[in-house]
């Protein structure tokens, strides 16, 4: 009895694992691989109220417009791209940045958004600042973003090429559209 028991356990959970659907969804004709971490409890765009100002009022983005907003920012077209998780880190007093890794046509970009935290409404309110750093020789190590305001970009050291993007500007509905 305790065979059989085993037995049907192992074949439900082969069939669990076989039939998996893949993690990918489609954003403006780019296929999106996501990771099963990347939609956890404790995702930075659940556990955090993450969203911008627009004519006055707050609006809250999950993370797959937030990853839209991404793709836009960087224009990228056509591509596969496959985010990494999220993070959300304190550069200073009431600044925070959002930042990520993500891979497209063999390149590796580390990618941060500054995000300017208001107690009073318990939100975090996306800056115009967004940094990126682009390299498809440093997959491992250099060629980091970081940021420390929305006019500020900088990126890591690399053994290789490494190209920074530094963009500042408002943000609006669009930039989470497909």
């Amino acid at each position: 009895m305790l065979k059989k028991t085993c037995m049907i356990f192992l074949i439900a959970g082969f069939s669990f694992a076989c039939s998996k659907d893949s993690p990918q969804q489609q954003l403006a004709g780019k296929t999106v691989n996501t990771t099963a971490q990347s939609v956890k409890k404790n995702s930075v765009f659940i556990t955090n109220k993450v969203g911008y100002i627009y004519e006055e009022s707050f609006t809250r983005v999950n993370e797959s417009e937030f990853q839209t907003f991404i793709i836009n920012q960087l224009e990228i077209q056509n591509e596969t791209v496959t985010f990494e998780d999220f993070t959300l880190t304190n550069v200073s007093g009431n600044t925070y940045a959002v930042k990520t890794k993500l891979l497209y046509n063999g390149t590796h970009t580390s990618f941060n958004h500054i995000l300017n935290y208001d107690d009073t409404e318990d939100h975090y309110a996306m800056g115009g600042g967004s940094c990126s750093c682009t390299s498809s020789d440093c997959s491992q190590s250099g060629c980091e973003a970081s940021s420390s305001s929305a006019s500020d970009c900088s990126c890591s050291s690399c053994s290789g090429d490494c190209t920074k993007t530094h963009t500042i500007g408002s943000i609006a509905p669009p930039m989470f559209e497909e």
